[in-house]
């Protein structure tokens, strides 16, 4: 593992001691530091992924790019996974999540661009991007099950993304 995430930055001819402390740190950050001496192939799938975001980490992109980062995770791993990315975003640091999992869309993302057939049809925020159904059935793609719920009940509005808000607006028209 700690093999792996000197890679990067061996081949970015990074001094040692910047190589040793940006290991060390990566290492904690995504939660593998007991796993150090381990080869690669005997970690979990979520922890070869993790390992693969960490090898992305110690080189200090600035921008990430994610194709899928959370298939084949269980939501505990999927939460930890968006997390780290938001917390890379929160130092700067661009993050592109190409995914079509909805949930991780209107949870983390605060742009969304979608594409069919190699067309950029939508550019928005997520509240903008689920109130255009026909552009989402266009490209395959379906709101989060509680925007669905909300646009097929006639009293709530059509940009609902969470269920808190779902919530709050069901609760304010209730009483």
């Amino acid at each position: 593992v700690e093999d792996e995430l000197r890679f990067g930055p061996r081949n970015l001819n990074k001094g040692s001691e910047y190589t040793d402390g940006i290991v060390e740190e990566v290492l904690q950050d995504i939660g593998l530091h007991k796993y150090r001496e381990v080869w690669p192939k005997y970690l979990s799938k979520g922890e070869r992924q993790r390992l693969a975001m960490g090898s992305i980490i110690t080189m200090e992109p600035d921008v990430v790019i994610v194709d899928e980062p959370t298939t084949g995770q269980d939501w505990r791993e999927t939460l930890w996974i968006m997390d780290l990315l938001r917390k890379l975003n929160q130092k700067g640091k661009t993050i592109i999540i190409i995914t079509h999992n909805m949930e991780i869309v209107t949870r983390y993302c605060n742009r969304v661009l979608v594409m069919s057939q190699g067309e950029l049809i939508l550019d928005g925020t997520p509240k903008e991007i689920f109130t255009r159904r026909d552009k989402l059935k266009e490209a395959y793609l379906r709101p989060t099950d509680i925007t669905y719920i909300a646009q097929n009940i006639a009293f709530m509005p059509d940009d609902i993304i969470s269920v808190d808000e779902f919530y709050q607006v069901f609760r304010e028209m209730v009483g």
